[in-house]
């Protein structure tokens, strides 16, 4: 039996996995841009800036509704499985796939639009694949994996930058 000391510092370890997963989904998921109808063309760097600052308050956002979100239910509620998937459904994904909407926003160049496009594809599909089953992102490696790779690939910074 744990002594109320150590389940508070087992809640504060599952808090910060929570936090992480969260982070994780912020920054690997949906980072890039797509064929939107922006009225300029812009350069492959103001793409990569535009689309980082996309990110950057994705995150802020994230972080925001998740002390929100703890403030309202209690770290026991927060901490099991259900709970957790609760919160990626609810605080983590949501700003995930407006991030991936403005970034589909952005015209890049047309040499690179078509990455641009997958980028933004990959990030609703594993926005998706991670509603269906929220666990595949708590457990490491997931569903923006590939979005990730991607988005790194491009050339994106905050947008892809592991935590």
């Amino acid at each position: 039996m744990l002594t109320r000391t150590g389940e508070g510092e087992v809640i504060k370890v599952q808090l910060q996995v929570l936090i992480l997963a969260i982070a994780i989904i912020a920054v690997a998921a949906g980072c890039g841009g797509g064929g939107g109808s922006q009225a300029a063309e812009l350069t492959k760097k103001q793409v990569i800036k535009r689309g980082d600052a996309i990110c950057v308050r994705t995150d802020k956002q994230q972080e925001v509704g998740l002390a929100k979100y703890q403030e309202e239910h209690s770290s026991q509620e927060v901490v099991t499985p259900a709970g957790q998937a609760k919160v990626v459904r609810e605080v983590g994904l949501p700003p995930v796939m407006k991030e991936a909407e403005e970034l589909a926003g952005l015209q890049g160049p047309a040499s690179s639009q078509h990455q641009l496009d997958a980028i933004v594809d990959a990030s609703k599909e594993a926005v998706k694949e991670a509603e269906k089953d929220p666990k595949l992102v708590l457990e490491g490696e997931g569903p923006f994996t590939k979005p990730d790779r991607l988005a790194k690939n491009y050339g994106f910074k905050a947008c892809a930058e592991m935590i």
